[in-house]
């Protein structure tokens, strides 16, 4: 959400979806300074593949988990170690995810810069089951997306894994096809206080968690998140929990 915009009427539904639009377009923005440690995007036009979409809202993330007064969500934390120097925090194996050394084209096991390794041991067990989505979003039957090489050559599964390894959603929850991963998200309390963070600087008018760095206290939408989380995570009861809250109907 670019700015978000304070909400005047409950029923503006298309200010709402606009919003979410301008999450996307402002995530996309965000995060393609950071090159080839982005999963596979199609940079000409500004145009931009599914699954980098999904790739670039995890990334974009990730400013929320530093400020550790929100969610720790998305990014996944371990005992940490030091690898070719760098700090690496990941729980999963370094080696876990795609290089040149196991038949990938991009280095994501690259630390001179940033360890990329820290968000995509995550982020590459995720970013498989969107591959057979195109440009335009629709479900082929094949991999349809490209990598950022050149001539943008279709991505192989080794772009994101080594051989041996298989989609998850986080470390030890595995997630063999996107109704597994709508499970296991479903499942996650952090996927539920993400959602519901963000539905609050939306009705509270605070701006982007991530543009802004607006981050909501777990302790302030503690209630919301439970009802959300109890009610089977319904977006319009989270809303109407949001907007019937003390904090937006009393001053």
């Amino acid at each position: 959400m670019d700015n978000s915009v304070p909400v005047r009427s409950f029923e503006s539904r298309a200010d709402f979806d606009s919003a979410f639009q301008n999450l996307f377009d402002g995530q996309r923005t965000l995060a393609q300074p950071i090159g080839q440690c982005l999963a596979f995007e199609i940079f000409h036009d500004e145009k931009t593949d599914p699954i980098l979409l999904a790739d670039v809202i995890e990334m974009a993330d990730i400013g929320m988990t530093q400020r550790r007064n929100s969610a720790r969500f998305p990014i996944e934390v371990g005992a940490g170690q030091t690898v070719n120097g760098a700090i690496y925090t990941s729980p999963w194996a370094f080696t876990s995810i795609g290089s040149p050394t196991t038949g990938g084209t991009i280095d994501f096991l690259d630390t001179k810069a940033v360890v990329c390794a820290n968000c995509h041991t995550t982020m590459n067990h995720i970013a498989p089951l969107f591959a057979n989505f195109d440009g335009t979003g629709q479900l082929t039957g094949a991999i349809a997306v490209h990598t950022p090489a050149d001539g943008s050559p279709l991505a192989t599964m080794a772009d994101w894994l080594p051989a041996g390894e298989t989609t998850a959603w986080r470390f030890g929850v595995a997630a063999p096809d996107l109704p597994a991963l709508g499970a296991a998200m479903a499942a996650d309390r952090d996927v539920a206080t993400c959602g519901v963070a963000r539905v609050w600087n939306f009705a509270l008018g605070k701006g982007d968690i991530v543009d802004t760095i607006a981050v909501v206290p777990p302790t302030v939408i503690q209630a919301q998140v439970d009802a959300f989380a109890a009610g089977g995570g319904k977006l319009k009861d989270a809303m109407y929990a949001v907007f019937t809250s003390d904090d937006f109907v009393k001053f």
